[in-house]
């Protein structure tokens, strides 16, 4: 058996043990340099999971229906922990400081050595218990582990935790970039490159939050999707994605909206699976395929506008052009004008960290939404230059595609019903795309791959270098923001 380990482990190649080497110290930079407590809602998931391990019990709450009477709010060595240290005041509050100094330290050593037992299980319901506890049990473990030590060192043991969800999502990303690109090593480095040095996914899976799992899940699908679609279908194939299905959807509410591809990919596999096709059922499978689609998409209009009525259906049509396009002069205003792709899907998910409140500089922002835009036209305009490879692979770039818009539209519907209730609310926010980021790999790699190999290599070095330095800016924001 350690044999076996030991040739399995000799196997994997030298470019990928650095990729994970690298990301593993951003993430222990991370998860140190963050002060406790100040990742996105870190303190309800941290609650959640301390539940979990003092009550020995599963504070689920699907609907967020409580009994009457019911405790809200965090336990008391939690409140009393991020009272004293200055945390709670911390977020939104950018010209503070938190309270660590010695005498500051000592003043909470005395008070906590006060509480009674019951301070660690006295918790009540935060929003983060609408979520299923998957994610909860797996951080459970280094709670228990460290469950004797202080609150700063059990929710530090946490974040750590994330880690090898981090380190798989980032495999994950490298196995996909091998099957599609058929094992071309710097194509693999490219692709698995752009998403272990990725700031927003290694901040993430620093911290106690489910989206580090998501990203983890996700990625899992998209692979098991191109591995049915290059390899057939199998008994174990689709008991893996069936599992890593059930996964999803008790990691979080979003997580279905994951596995879309998958079931599109085990579809396609199926069919493929009873035997020899003409070119004519070929074309009858394609026809198909896009009425599904259109009626998929008519489905979700439908369930996002609440109502089958023209008028309802309507707003929703008109709310979708305008988060990504500019306004048309027949249309009437977006329900949230001011939110679009730019603010949801890159500044914040390249520019901001934290609990929303570490920006980057408006400056950087404007290059990070310019440079979006002109990798998106030069990964358009490489599908053109590679249009033979692309008709010769049209499944697995059909199910990726898929995999992409699906997800989109299903988180689309589920923002246009909140925004029509609360339209302070935008919902979508950018760390929302993690459960898909091995498709920027992709993207990137793509591009990379369309030019001539030399300026291909000066390609890859020039994106991941810009990896790099957004990682090194993001750092620097949090340190200017905590500790400046």
């Amino acid at each position: 058996m350690m044999r076996h380990a030991r040739t399995r482990m000799a196997a994997i190649p030298s470019a990928l043990w650095i990729l994970l080497a690298m990301t593993t110290v951003l993430a222990f930079a991370w998860a140190i340099l963050l002060p406790p407590f100040q990742g996105p809602d870190e303190e309800s998931h941290f609650n959640y999971t301390q539940q979990i391990v003092e009550k020995r019990t599963i504070p689920w709450k699907p609907t967020g229906t409580l009994a009457p009477g019911a405790r809200q709010g965090v336990g008391t060595e939690l409140g009393v922990a991020l009272g004293e240290s200055g945390d709670t005041a911390l977020v939104g509050n950018l010209a503070d400081r938190a309270n660590w100094t010695a005498v500051d330290e000592d003043i909470w050593r005395d008070l906590n050595s006060t509480l009674p037992d019951i301070a660690k299980s006295n918790g009540g319901y935060l929003p983060a218990m609408r979520n299923p506890p998957l994610y909860y049990l797996y951080a459970s473990v280094p709670y228990a582990i460290t469950s004797g030590a202080s609150i700063w060192t059990r929710e530090l043991a946490v974040r750590l935790f994330g880690i090898p969800l981090l380190l798989g999502t980032v495999v994950f990303a490298w196995l996909i970039a091998g099957e599609v690109f058929r094992r071309r090593r710097w194509l693999q480095v490219t692709a698995a490159g752009v998403v272990a040095l990725d700031a927003q996914l290694v901040h993430l899976s620093s911290v106690v939050n489910p989206d580090a799992m998501l990203a983890l899940l996700g990625s899992a699908v998209l692979y098991l999707s191109v591995v049915l679609l290059r390899h057939g279908l199998t008994r174990g194939r689709v008991a893996w994605m069936v599992a890593v299905a059930v996964a999803c959807a008790a990691t979080h509410p979003r997580g279905l909206s994951i596995c879309g591809a998958g079931l599109l990919a085990i579809a396609i596999a199926a069919w493929r699976s009873t035997g020899p096709h003409t070119p004519r059922a070929a074309r009858r499978m394609k026809l198909a395929s896009w009425a599904l689609g259109i009626l998929g998409v008519a489905v979700l209009t439908v369930l996002a506008a609440g109502s089958p009525s023209p008028g309802a259906m309507r707003q929703f049509g008109s709310y979708l052009w305008q988060f990504y396009l500019p306004k048309l002069g027949f249309m009437d205003p977006s329900i949230r004008p001011d939110y679009g792709a730019r603010q949801a899907f890159v500044e914040r998910f390249f520019g901001t960290y934290a609990q929303l409140d570490t920006v980057l500089s408006r400056d950087v922002l404007d290059l990070i939404w310019t440079g979006v835009r002109v990798g998106l036209v030069l990964f358009l305009a490489s599908l053109v230059v590679q249009r033979r490879s692309v008709r010769a692979n049209l499944d697995v770039v059909a199910v990726l595609g898929f995999a992409l818009l699906f997800y989109l539209g299903v988180n689309h519907v589920l923002a246009y019903r909140a925004l029509r209730t609360n339209p302070l609310d935008p919902v979508l926010t950018g760390r929302y795309l993690l459960p898909l980021i091995a498709l920027m790999g992709l993207a990137v790699a793509t591009v990379v791959r369309a030019l001539p190999r030399t300026a291909g290599a000066v390609a890859t070095s020039a994106a991941l270098s810009l990896a790099v330095l957004l990682q090194f800016a993001a750092l620097g924001a949090v340190v200017v923001r905590f500790y400046g």
